[in-house]
């Protein structure tokens, strides 16, 4: 995996393991979370650990800035298809405006290793 920078290694390697589960939901949720210094310091405004689920109100926190948003909006998106109604900041059109695009795309390679020839081992790590 390409990461932004040590933090956001750290970051995610701290949540995988806080995480019970190993799967490319997870990775790739912890993955794009990461990217963003602001989605790493509020993670919990995002991520219940305790019941392993995402906080949508997060996605109205006063810290939320448009690159952060960017951020969630993908990261939920991937973890169960999440978007917001009648708007177009939940569409690749928007969200991949970004300079964090390299890490994006990343994320969906993370979210879908079997389309990825570069993220197969992390299938087989799955099963």
């Amino acid at each position: 995996m390409q990461f932004k920078s040590k933090e956001h290694k750290m970051f995610y390697e701290n949540m995988m393991k806080q995480c019970s589960k190993n799967d490319s939901y997870h990775r790739s949720l912890f993955y794009t979370l990461g990217i963003s210094q602001d989605c790493r310091k509020h993670i919990q405004d995002l991520y219940d650990v305790h019941n392993d689920k995402i906080v949508l109100d997060g996605l109205h926190q006063d810290w939320q800035t448009s690159g952060s948003m960017r951020t969630t909006l993908l990261a939920f998106n991937l973890w169960n298809g999440f978007t917001l109604e009648n708007t177009v900041e939940s569409t690749p059109y928007d969200l991949f405006q970004s300079e964090d695009c390299t890490f994006y795309f990343e994320a969906v390679k993370v979210r879908y290793p079997e389309y990825c020839r570069e993220h197969q081992n992390q299938l087989r790590e799955e099963r």
